[in-house]
């Protein structure tokens, strides 16, 4: 160990987060855990016709896995995040449905357990994501007509409105930590 600022070439080393196994493909979202050991990304493949064949890899001492079995057909992965915990992650996809888009909010463990928590008519923002830190629940903020600040049981896919923002309540860029856990 040395003073704050030293660095020792004999004990860095550089590891590369997000495995692709399509050359060239670069991970669109990498989340790492709070362990710092294990890491999950989102990779961005189309298939030949054009439509969306995203991937999940997770990594960790056991090496990446993929435990999405099947997306659906133009299915876009979009974000990733780890529980504290580090049981599993949070999984954001949108869907197109008619008249619209569909934001899909999954859970999907460490063991490859999925489950669909919640189908949300409006986009999450991102970085607005804050897990309790028990990580059993996780508040996130909804743009549907209004800006509109939401809870989800991890547990039980239980989705709770909390309240509504202002317009002029959020920055105009950069991450957004709408609530506090107590």
């Amino acid at each position: 160990a040395g003073q704050a600022g030293d660095f020792h070439p004999q004990c860095a080393r550089l590891d590369r987060l997000g495995n692709a196994a399509a050359p060239q493909a670069l991970p669109s979202a990498v989340a790492i855990a709070p362990d710092g050991v294990h890491t999950a990304a989102i990779l961005h493949l189309d298939g030949l016709d054009g439509a969306a064949a995203d991937q999940l890899t997770l990594d960790g001492p056991d090496g990446p896995r993929q435990p999405l079995s099947s997306v659906a057909v133009g299915e876009r992965l979009l974000d990733v995040r780890w529980s504290p915990t580090v049981g599993g992650v949070l999984l954001l996809a949108q869907r197109q449905v008619t008249g619209g888009k569909h934001f899909l909010v999954r859970w999907v463990s460490v063991n490859g357990v999925t489950r669909d928590l919640a189908d949300l008519p409006g986009e999450p923002l991102a970085g607005s994501w804050v897990w309790a830190p028990d990580g059993h629940e996780v508040a996130f903020l909804v743009r549907i007509s209004t800006t509109a600040l939401v809870a989800l049981n991890i547990d039980s896919g239980e989705l709770r409105y909390l309240d509504d923002l202002r317009a002029d309540g959020l920055p105009t860029s950069g991450a957004v930590a709408p609530v506090t856990w107590v």
